[in-house]
């Protein structure tokens, strides 16, 4: 729903995030890790790019044949827990994590003078 994906279809978004992921990380992850690299792109109404979707097709039949399961039980859990993934991130983005947290004012204010003073320290030492 951004302006800049408004001109495009969804699928051509999808491609278009799959191939900039792929020039991002692909080179190191067959390099370094001597992998192979699958980008999984989902888009927050759960819709998902052709290379995730194959993946998700993919490993939802080999958990499928391991545990004997059928297949559309399998396939259809697994896409409903990157549903759900996605909505709980998208209220993590909204109304913050339920991590505990410093109860008063001053602790906040030092929590960031602290981080503040560590990223100069760590500039410095760059």
């Amino acid at each position: 729903m951004a302006n800049s994906y408004f001109s495009q279809t969804t699928a051509a978004t999808y491609r278009a995030v799959e191939k900039t992921r792929k020039r991002e990380y692909q080179q190191r992850v067959i390099e370094v890790e001597g992998g192979t690299f699958t980008p999984m792109i989902m888009s927050s109404s759960g819709g998902m790019g052709g290379e995730m979707t194959v993946a998700v097709k993919h490993l939802a039949r080999q958990i499928a044949d391991k545990n004997n399961e059928e297949y559309s039980v399998v396939v259809g859990a697994m896409r409903a827990r990157f549903a759900f993934a996605i909505l709980r991130a998208g209220l993590v983005c909204l109304r913050g994590s339920r991590s505990i947290r410093p109860q008063n004012l001053m602790s906040i204010a030092v929590d960031r003078s602290l981080a503040t003073d560590n990223a100069l320290l760590m500039a410095e030492c760059r």
